[in-house]
């Protein structure tokens, strides 16, 4: 702001003949409203994507609960129920060999 200032001051008194203050204070400026506007859009985006993750988490948030409320409901509803082991239950259907390497 202050070298701005001092651009104009200097076109107004005189200043070097060979560079033109007003044309730099004019580029300093248009410079300045650029990286604003860039920062405001910086700013919109995080806003956007801030909402979105809010969004997320609010539907994550419901689909846990109907998960959790499914299950649960599940859960009580078994009955313990003993099973006995007999040489019958047993059934050997495929036999392979397996290697595991040890080093």
């Amino acid at each position: 702001m202050l070298s701005g200032a001092g651009d104009l001051l200097g076109a107004f008194l005189g200043g070097r003949k060979s560079s033109n203050p007003l044309g730099k204070a004019a580029s300093r400026r248009a410079a300045t409203q650029e990286a604003q506007a860039r920062v405001d859009a910086a700013a919109d985006r995080l806003t956007d994507r801030n909402e979105d993750l809010a969004d997320l988490e609010e539907d994550l948030s419901a689909e846990l609960t109907e998960i959790r409320d499914r299950y649960s409901d599940m859960a009580e509803s078994f009955e313990p129920m003993e099973i006995g082991l007999e040489k019958t239950d047993i059934r050997i259907v495929d036999l392979k060999m397996v290697w595991i390497p040890v080093s």
